[in-house]
């Protein structure tokens, strides 16, 4: 996560609502790319239903 986040050149984030516990959806500040709505989370994060919940939540 942290090389994506240095490589997109992402200055800090806006915590949005949980996605799982411990995994919030995040909004870019500043990011060169105009608007990035990111999740950043480690393998032991999460259920089955992680990337439906966080598309839910990001969208």
């Amino acid at each position: 996560s942290g090389a994506v986040v240095d490589q997109l050149a992402i200055a800090a984030f806006e915590l949005g609502p949980e996605i799982a516990a411990g995994v919030p959806a995040l909004r870019a500040l500043g990011s060169p790319h105009g608007e990035l709505l990111l999740a950043l989370k480690s393998g032991n994060f999460g259920g089955d239903r992680f990337f439906a919940d966080a598309l839910a939540v990001l969208a």
